[in-house]
C-alpha cells in the first residue's frame, strides 16, 4: 500500500476520551481539540518519514517496517514503538496503544487505541490547483472541509479570505520567477524547484521559526529538546503580556522574559518565551 503523500485530517472522533486515556497533560487534550494537523508522509519501500505538521508544532519521525524506534508525544514524552504492515495496513503499537493506518479511496483512515475508547481520524489529500493565463492566476484549494478560491492578476490589489474568515488586502508580483504576495500582515514566496513548488511565508521583522541546528534569515527559532523560544526583533514598547497574547496561539505559555539592559533599563529588543514542552514551527503570522 502506498502511504505517499500530504493528508489533511478534516474528521476526529473520540478525540478527548483517547487523549485522556493514554495519560495525555490536560493543556495538550485542549490544543488538540482546537486543530487538525496536516500529515505528510514519504515512503521509500519499508523506510517511512512522518511528518505531522500545525500551527503550533511539527514532528518529524523516521522509522523502519520491523524495527523498533523511539518517538517523541506532543508532550514531549518519548515512546518506544515498533511498526508492521498487515493486509495493506500500516501497523504501530506502543506499550499505550496501537496505531492502524489503511488507504480507503482518496482518504486514509487511523484507528488508534488500546481496548477502548478509540480515536478515528480521517485524513484526505488537500488538492491545490493553480490556473494562469499570463498575468491572471486563479488559485483554488479543494479538501474535504472546504473549497477555497481566489483569483488576482500580477500588480494589481486583490481581496482574498484568510483560513480564520477574515478579509485581507493582497497585491502580486514576479521577481526573478518567483511569485510574490505582500499584505500588511506578512510576505509569502511560491517558486518552483524541479517537480515542486515551494512557498515560504515572512512576516515583517518576524520571519521564521526554524527546528533546525542552523539558523536561516528568521527572527525566530526554537531548538529541541528546549522548550524555551527565542523572539528577535521585538518592538522597545513591548511588554510581556502582549507577546503571551500574540504567540499564546501557538500553544500554552509558562514564562515571559525580556531582558532589559544593565544601564538604561530599557528591553534589549529579544526575548524568551517559555513552553511547557518542545515545539517547532513552520512559519509564523502575526
Amino acid at each position: 500500500m502506498d502511504f505517499n503523500g500530504t493528508w489533511q485530517v478534516y474528521s476526529e472522533e473520540n478525540l478527548e476520551e483517547f487523549l485522556k486515556a493514554v495519560g495525555a497533560p490536560q493543556m495538550v487534550v485542549k490544543m488538540r481539540k482546537e486543530i487538525k494537523p496536516m500529515i505528510v508522509i514519504k515512503q521509500n519501500g519499508k523506510d517511512f518519514t512522518y511528518t505531522m505538521k500545525t500551527p503550533a508544532f511539527t514532528k518529524v519521525h523516521s522509522f523502519t517496517i520491523g524495527k523498533e524506534a523511539e518517538m517523541t508525544a506532543v508532550d514531549g514524552r518519548k515512546l518506544k514503538c515498533t511498526f508492521r504492515e498487515e493486509d495493506g495496513k500500516l501497523i504501530a503499537e506502543t506499550d499505550k496503544f496501537t496505531s492502524v493506518r489503511e488507504i480507503q479511496g482518496d482518504n486514509m483512515l487511523e484507528v488508534s487505541g488500546r481496548g477502548a475508547p478509540e480515536i478515528a481520524a480521517k485524513m484526505c489529500k488537500p488538492l491545490i490547483v493553480i490556473e494562469q493565463n499570463g498575468k491572471d492566476f486563479t488559485h483554488t484549494i479543494k479538501t474535504a472541509i472546504c473549497t477555497t478560491v481566489h483569483s488576482f492578476t500580477i500588480g494589481k490589489e486583490t481581496e482574498t479570505t484568510a483560513v480564520d474568515g477574515k478579509k485581507i488586502k493582497c497585491s502580486f508580483r514576479e521577481e526573478n520567477g518567483k511569485l510574490i504576495a505582500e499584505t500588511d500582515k506578512f510576505t509569502s514566496v511560491r517558486e518552483i524547484q524541479g517537480d515542486d513548488m515551494v512557498e515560504g511565508a515572512l512576516c515583517g521583522v518576524i520571519a521564521r521559526i526554524l527546528f533546525h541546528e542552523e539558523e536561516a534569515d528568521g527572527a525566530l527559532y526554537m531548538r529541541p529538546p528546549n522548550t524555551s523560544l527565542f523572539v528577535r526583533n521585538i518592538a522597545d514598547e513591548s511588554r510581556p503580556e502582549d507577546l503571551r497574547r500574540e504567540f499564546g496561539r501557538y500553544g500554552p505559555i509558562v514564562d515571559v522574559y525580556i531582558p532589559l539592559d544593565f544601564y538604561t533599563r530599557l528591553p534589549r529588543g529579544f526575548a524568551y518565551i517559555q513552553y511547557p514542552f518542545p515545539m517547532s514551527f513552520n512559519c509564523v503570522f502575526c
